[in-house]
């Protein structure tokens, strides 16, 4: 219950988004381009674009997972379009007037709406703003009430040609059971055929929400309010919710000092908030149909909403953060068949990922074009110089926090190496720190050379020796080094890569020793050899020994990678979650096999009843 606790406010929708803009939309497959007018619903909710017929398709900007703009965005490859955009002329500025929207139920599944703009730069500024609604922590983190009120903003959108809301259009929002349906809408005296149409004047907010009551009755709240109320009367005073906030939702171990309780003048404005009747509102009363509207509302949210913005302190060493990352981010399937894509790489790091492994291999005669792919497999190749392309593209748009590359490196040609180094510096530019900090040197480089000698690949680290976008990798023993990007600069880290197997088996037998080695250097976890299927382990007992690159199969959104994209959504979702102190000082001590008490951690145990 975060009741007294910063409430984050939903995203604003600039005002041109909402008034809309006319574009052409086009589509590939069918060859066909459309004049639209392009607009966002004045809550954020959708981006939708109304045909000269006047049909409407709609996004939900929850679905949205990039935007494009520029040589970033698709264009046409059919003759018929190009045509039509003039695109073989030499003097065309297409790419002025480009954007292109990626949406999508995962990072694999992926549709591609493609507009161009009547004028230049409008692209561009679409792009940027809609792609802040996007990110806008509440977007994907949204209370109930959110995602009830978005189902009212579509119907009073949806309009047939009399300007009404068709009745059908209720069966399909609420489909699982059409007679409850039909009964809601005659309990609010609103008609119920399918054929019939409703006046968006008779649907206010007021009315859809009596409607929702009616559909969907909750009982159980009922008996909550019914055990909290005055006797008798059909509400609670401002003092029985005070009462009922303070006994039955907050944590009777927060320090009151810290965590005051509510005060019944606070609690007033909540009443004021959510009570649906002016009366009960003026007498200081709440309702049950105010009680389930305020369980619904941000402040009952079952996340401390302020945590997902940016509060870590990100200026310590870089092996003190656990790292959001990915394991042969390439792949959009199997490790063993299925295509290779460069646009995973830029959905993983639109995803927040920081970690990003380039398996490159020497790629055929006549060109000699670096590749990256999974060795000795049946998976298809992409250029490196694609991969580096798409890093660079998407690197920053999420997180503006350090990307680790983590390069695989089994090109033994010396032109492909300078090949691959040349790439980086070009298409990187001034992201890529390309020498050591005067301040900062990277002496552990050095050390490295020293003990590990022939097991450490050394090539081509000569021409990515630290990184900005920062550079690991590994060599045949599994180890290799890597420069940090915090307080230290370039720090420089052993980096222990370990299957999940080998971490388990050390987790077994020296679990403390594995903690108290992550307080000084980096380890990355990925998965064993025979998941295939790109299935996923469960991370969580990696992050309690303090594995700073726990890596997963982005591709798979089994439950480890919801879970993984659950911790790091919080703290900006800028891939990087600064550890417990326990697991970063080094005269703490910390068992993560052990169930006793933590210093300063207070337990918390969640419990769900689960109702009929």
């Amino acid at each position: 219950m975060s009741l007294l606790n910063p409430v984050l406010l939903p995203p604003k929708v600039k005002v041109y988004l909402s008034q809309g803009e006319r574009f052409i939309k086009w589509d590939d497959e069918t060859t066909i381009a459309s004049p639209v007018i392009l607009r966002v619903d004045p809550k954020g909710y959708y981006l939708y674009w109304t045909y000269q017929s006047k049909e409407m398709e709609f996004l939900d900007i929850t679905s949205i997972r990039d935007t494009r703009f520029g040589k970033f965005a698709k264009i046409p490859k059919s003759q018929k379009l190009r045509d039509v955009f003039n695109l073989d002329f030499p003097d065309n500025n297409f790419l002025l007037k480009t954007l292109t929207v990626v949406s999508g139920p995962d990072m694999v599944d992926l549709t591609f709406h493609n507009f161009v703009s009547y004028k230049e730069n409008v692209g561009k500024d679409w792009a940027q703003d809609i792609l802040a609604l996007v990110k806008h922590p509440l977007t994907a983190n949204a209370p109930r009430c959110t995602f009830l009120d978005k189902i009212l903003v579509k119907l009073q959108m949806q309009l047939n040609p009399e300007g009404k809301i068709p009745v059908k259009n209720f069966f399909q929002m609420f489909p699982a059971d059409r007679k409850r349906v039909e009964a809601a809408l005659s309990a609010c005296h609103l008609a119920k055929g399918k054929n019939d149409a409703i006046n968006p004047e008779d649907f206010p907010e007021s009315v859809y929400k009596s409607f929702l009551m009616n559909l969907c009755p909750r009982p159980e709240i009922d008996e909550i309010f019914t055990s909290y109320h005055a006797k008798a009367k059909p509400y609670m005073t401002k003092e029985h919710l005070t009462k009922f906030i303070n006994q039955k939702q907050r944590d009777s171990r927060l320090n009151s000092l810290l965590f005051p309780p509510a005060r019944p003048d606070q609690v007033q404005g909540l009443i004021e908030k959510y009570e649906p009747s002016g009366i009960n509102v003026q007498r200081g009363q709440l309702s049950p149909e105010g009680m389930v509207w305020f369980l619904c509302g941000p402040e009952n949210s079952v996340l401390a909403q302020e945590k997902l913005l940016l509060h870590h302190d990100m200026t310590q060493p870089l092996n003190h953060y656990f790292i959001n990352s990915s394991h042969n981010t390439y792949l959009t399937a199997g490790q063993f068949s299925g295509l290779s894509s460069a646009e995973m790489y830029r959905q993983v790091l639109l995803a927040g990922c920081r970690c990003v492994e380039l398996d490159c291999w020497k790629g055929k005669p006549p060109d000699e074009e670096p590749i990256i792919t999974h060795g000795f497999t049946m998976t298809t190749d992409i250029f490196f110089k694609e991969a580096i392309e798409a890093i660079a593209e998407s690197a920053f748009k999420t997180s503006p926090y350090p990307v680790i590359l983590s390069f695989e490196n089994h090109v033994d040609s010396p032109r492909q190496q300078a090949k691959m180094a040349e790439y980086c510096r070009m298409i990187f530019g001034d992201m890529l720190l390309t020498e050591p900090l005067e301040k900062f040197p990277a002496k552990m480089a050095e050390y490295c050379r020293m003990i590990f000698g022939d097991m450490l690949l050394t090539e081509p680290l000569e021409k990515f020796p630290v990184s900005g976008l920062s550079c690991g990798t590994s060599g045949p023993g599994g180890w290799g080094y890597g420069t940090g990007c915090g307080p230290e600069k370039n720090r420089s880290y052993v980096i222990s890569s370990f299957t999940e197997l080998k971490a388990y088996d050390l987790l077994s037998k020296a679990s403390v020793q594995f903690v108290d080695y992550n307080k000084r250097q980096m380890s990355r976890i990925y998965p064993k050899g025979t998941r295939m299927d790109s299935s996923n382990y469960m991370p969580q007992m990696f992050w309690n020994t303090g594995c700073q690159m726990v890596a997963l199969n982005f591709q798979t959104m089994d439950l480890p990678m919801q879970q993984n994209m659950a911790l790091f959504e919080f703290n900006g979702q800028s891939g990087y979650l600064l550890k417990h102190e326990f697991m970063r000082r080094p005269e703490k001590q910390f068992n993560p096999f052990s169930v006793d008490r933590i210093d300063v951690v207070v337990a918390t145990t969640l419990s769900i009843t689960a109702r009929p």
